[in-house]
């Protein structure tokens, strides 16, 4: 199998690079609505291992307004929005610690565990292969937020 793979892998290299990175940019936007509808039990509507991975991100987002209950489009867009204001704060941290802070070591540190752990997902996108690297955006969130609420603080 290992043979055959590289032999694969060989012949279309940039596509597999492709489906790599657009898996990566999948797993950052995966909401896992589905898995906290279960954990709620709620009804769910859950979609084949065809339909979750086939298609790009525009089309993805479609279908899911499409399909899912009301339930887990609520549930989907307050993830989404915690995602959304995690991932904005974390670029404030990480311009914070590398131009304001010149802490560029440790921001590239935090960045490369980062990059590390979702390049390991591939193309699978699943929401519980963000664990490993989710504390760091926290991290840098931590930072970009700390930078924004002392802008705002009077002495």
């Amino acid at each position: 199998y290992n043979e055959v793979a590289k032999k694969y892998l060989k012949q279309h290299f940039f596509a597999a690079v492709k489906a790599h990175l657009s898996g990566s940019i999948k797993l950052h936007l995966n909401m896992g609505s589905e898995v906290i509808m279960k954990r709620l039990h709620l009804p769910v509507k859950q979609w084949t291992d065809t339909e979750k991975y086939s298609g790009g991100i525009f089309q993805l987002a479609k279908k899911y307004f499409s399909t899912k209950t009301s339930g887990e489009i609520v549930i989907g867009l307050f993830v989404l929005l915690f995602l959304g204001v995690v991932y904005v704060t974390a670029l404030l941290g990480v311009i914070e610690l590398t131009f304001l802070q010149r802490q560029w070591m440790v921001c590239l540190f935090i960045l490369l565990i980062i990059g590390y752990f979702a390049g390991l997902s591939g193309i699978f996108y699943t929401p519980r292969f963000r664990l490993p690297f989710l504390p760091f955006y926290m991290v840098l969130s931590g930072v970009g937020y700390v930078s924004i609420l002392s802008r705002f603080r009077k002495d």
